[in-house]
Formats: structure tokens, sequence, C-alpha cells
């Protein structure tokens, strides 16, 4: 039985990769949320599960090893998610970073602490817990100012985060 690989994400950007991994003779499972990803269409086998939702990703993962057959490897292509790598190859017991790495690189905020913590020089920064506070932090600080959310490991605010308003 060929080995088994796991890749969260099935966007167009994941093709190339998809595409050795199967001429490398792996047997390719892909997950995504979207029934349309266009990886499916390489994949030996098709999981519909958000790419950002871990405990979803982690249980289809568990009982796809246990029922279907065994996962080797996990990894994500063009996609960042790595708490959900990391927390797939958590749960199998294969290889991965670790889960507190995944948390920092999901969190900004949290990941420039510890750079901080541990001597490693960061660009100047400061948590923005208002827009009341960010007007102050602008207005002691100055422009320019670059703006991104701690969590969720994404660049754009979500839509509903409360910093929409013109400076």
């Amino acid at each position: 039985m060929s080995k088994c690989l796991w890749v969260v994400s099935g966007g167009i950007e994941a093709l190339p990769g998809i595409k050795r991994a199967r001429e490398r003779g792996l047997h390719v499972v892909v997950s995504d949320g979207d029934l349309d990803a266009p990886a499916f269409k390489l994949a030996d086998d098709r999981i519909i599960a958000s790419t950002y939702d871990v405990k979803d990703s982690v249980a289809k993962a568990v009982a796809y090893h246990n029922d279907v057959r065994p996962i080797d490897g996990v990894i994500s292509i063009a996609a960042d998610v790595p708490l959900t790598v990391a927390s797939i190859a958590d749960a199998l017991d294969l290889p991965g970073i670790p889960l507190d790495a995944a948390n920092l690189a999901m969190n900004k905020l949290a990941m420039k602490q510890k750079f901080l913590a541990d001597g490693v020089p960061v660009p100047w920064f400061a948590p923005i817990g208002s827009a009341m506070e960010l007007v102050r932090i602008a207005a002691e600080e100055g422009y320019p100012l670059i703006l991104k959310p701690g969590g969720a490991g994404r660049s754009a605010p979500d839509a509903g985060s409360g910093i929409a308003m013109g400076l």
C-alpha cells in the first residue's frame, strides 16, 4: 500500500504540489471546505472540511486514518493554516511543528511578544483594543501606521471587527 499524504487546502495553488505527490506514488487526500476546490480533481480522496476549522479537520483526519487508511504525513500547500496542520499531525502522532509554535504563527501579537521575550528584534507594535486606542496611538506615534488583526492568522480584519474608520 502506498503512503498517504493529507493535504489541507484544495486551492488552485496546491495543484502542482499534489500533482508531484501523485507522481511520486503517494495516495493524496485533500481536505477543503469548498465543494468545488480545484485540487479535488487530482485527489485520490476528498474530504469536506474548512481549512480553518481545526476541530472538524482533526476529527475527519482521525476518522479517515482509523477507518479508511493510515495517514503518513500532513501538509498544506499555499495556505496559511499551520494550526490545522499541526493539530492533525499531533492527533495522529506524525512529524510536524509543535502546537505552541503553530499557535504563535496564527497570532501576530503573541508571536511578536514571544520574539521580544526571546531577544529577537521586531518593529514597534502595540495592541489595539478599541477605535479610541487607535486614535490615541496614531496621535502619539504619527503616520504611517500598519494595522493588522492579532489573531486568526489572517492579514485582513474580519467583517464586523469594529476597525472600520477613516483616519
